[in-house]
């Protein structure tokens, strides 16, 4: 291993140990900025809409991500049948019969 290569490997790794405190503090601001919002915003409204919104808040920053690593179409037969129209398959007989002894 040559000094270019070794000084590149030590770039690399100070680069990601920066991006992992960085993404680490982020983090931790933020959940303390919840806290302080969750106070701030109880007093204006009752705890159900706010629940409500953070619900509806956390759905339109995560719905980019389930969008994109969503599988294709051909991976979702409607109902579970073939694309011939054939009839779903039977569900799973009953366990009535577990415990009952066998005729």
């Amino acid at each position: 291993m040559n000094a270019v290569s070794a000084v590149q490997m030590r770039t690399r790794s100070v680069d990601a140990e920066v991006l992992a405190y960085g993404g680490l503090t982020l983090a931790a601001v933020g959940w303390a900025a919840a806290y302080v919002a969750g106070k701030v915003v109880l007093a204006q409204m009752t705890p159900l809409a706010v629940a409500a919104w953070r619900f509806a808040v956390a759905a339109l920053v995560l719905l980019p991500f389930a969008i994109r690593s969503r599988p294709g179409r051909e991976a979702w037969p409607a109902a579970g049948c073939s694309s011939a129209g054939e009839a779903p398959p039977r569900p799973y007989e009953s366990n009535a019969h577990v415990g009952k002894p066998r005729d």
